[in-house]
């Protein structure tokens, strides 16, 4: 399995409470198709660089976790279909 780091970006009037239940919802997708989270932050509310669907801040989390690459295509597909995430990206990290 490799390591991947995931930093996703919700929408800045969700609160603490829904914004908590995106991110367990993504380290839910990441458990249940055989990922292992390894590193779980929430950075909060942060100035966007450009305005991204009409909001000019954006409420910041990273995951980083291990699995194979087709949990990546999933993952994904879970990020475009979840309206409360407004931008997401994802890469794999070295192993240094």
């Amino acid at each position: 399995m490799r390591l991947y780091e995931t930093i996703f970006i919700t929408r800045p009037d969700l609160s603490e409470e829904q914004a908590a239940g995106v991110a367990d919802a993504i380290k839910g997708v990441l458990t249940g198709h055989g990922g292992d989270v390894v590193k779980d932050e929430d950075w909060g509310v942060k100035p966007l660089a450009y305005d991204v669907d009409h909001h000019s801040k954006g409420h910041y989390h990273l995951v980083q976790f291990r699995g194979e690459s087709a949990l990546l295509g999933e993952l994904e597909r879970n990020y475009r279909y979840t309206e409360s995430i407004i931008k997401f990206m994802t890469i794999r990290m070295d192993e240094k």
